[in-house]
């Protein structure tokens, strides 16, 4: 009893499946779960693209989101939280500096981002233009001082002080559900309520 259990486990192990008649060797399966592209080793980073930019590179890039991450692996939206932050957005434009890491990390995601050089036709902006810049999708940064304002005028908002639309929604449900008109004539109200004149 044992030598026919140990034969038909050792069989099992040896053979896959039997179809027609026939008995399959069993080989190794491949793995086809998608992997992390490995840019370094296949020589395929920013240091070994062919195209150039002319002239003198920008000190800073501009970038946004073009599309979401529907479909893309868990390693590619671990990099836009690391660059754009948790709450990213498609569409919000981000201002990075042009260094070697930062090209790193942005060449994994370039298939997601649009990316343009960051210029300032006016000159670069000193620390009391700071209020008065306007920022352009074609990537100029432009000093306007009828766009400035004071600071009185600037509120921050704490996000962790705010209710998320989802809180917000529940909580004006919740309102609505309690507050409801109630009519006397109606045949919807429970038969336990009256209302007292």
């Amino acid at each position: 009893m044992n030598c026919r259990f140990y034969e038909s486990a050792k069989y099992l192990e040896q053979w896959v499946w039997k179809k027609q008649g026939h008995n399959y060797k069993y080989l190794p399966r491949r793995h086809d779960g998608i992997k992390k592209y490995d840019f370094v080793a296949e020589n395929a980073g920013p240091d070994n693209f062919p195209e150039r930019l002319d002239g003198n590179p920008p000190k800073l890039w501009l970038a946004w989101l073009y599309r979401d991450l529907r479909g893309e692996p868990k390693w590619v939206g671990e990099k836009v939280r690391n660059l754009f932050g948790e709450d990213f957005k498609v569409g919000k434009m981000e201002v990075f500096k042009n260094t070697a890491s930062v090209n790193h990390e942005l060449w994994h995601i370039k298939h997601l981002i649009d990316l343009k050089p960051l210029t300032f036709p006016n000159g670069e902006p000193t620390m009391e233009d700071v209020k008065s810049l306007e920022v352009f999708h074609d990537g100029r940064c432009v000093v306007d001082k009828e766009i400035s304002c004071e600071d009185s005028q600037i509120t921050v908002i704490d996000r962790r002080k705010q209710w998320t639309p989802a809180e917000l929604s529940g909580r004006l449900s919740s309102r609505y559900a309690v507050n409801k008109d109630v009519f006397e004539d109606t045949v919807y109200n429970p038969a336990n309520m009256s209302i007292i004149d």
